[in-house]
């Protein structure tokens, strides 16, 4: 999980410094957590909330079984015709190996 953390924080565009403020925690407990020296046991929620990306996937490395574009930021303003539409191209990517 220590290389998804961090591949999930820079994606974020933060620094671990950063990250620790967001989190309230300590920076070196963020550069432990990278380096695999110790699990961020109870953090995973957070760092996934915080990184906008998959608590699963953060966890696994993994993608989720079923992306629902329903659920996703900005839904509400696609037509339903449109949120179908994009449902299927998710779905189809998400067979591509």
């Amino acid at each position: 999980m220590q290389h998804r953390i961090r591949q999930a924080r820079e994606a974020a565009g933060l620094s671990q410094g950063q990250l620790a403020r967001v989190l309230d925690c300590s920076r070196s407990l963020v550069t432990q957590w990278e380096a695999g020296q110790t699990a961020p046991t109870g953090w995973a929620e957070r760092i996934a909330d915080v990184c906008e990306v998959s608590a699963h996937w953060l966890r696994t490395g993994q993608p989720e079984s079923r992306i629902d574009v329903g659920t996703m930021r900005g839904a509400a303003r696609l037509s339903g015709e449109d949120l179908r539409r994009v449902q299927q191209l998710v779905d189809m990517l998400g067979r591509v190996p």
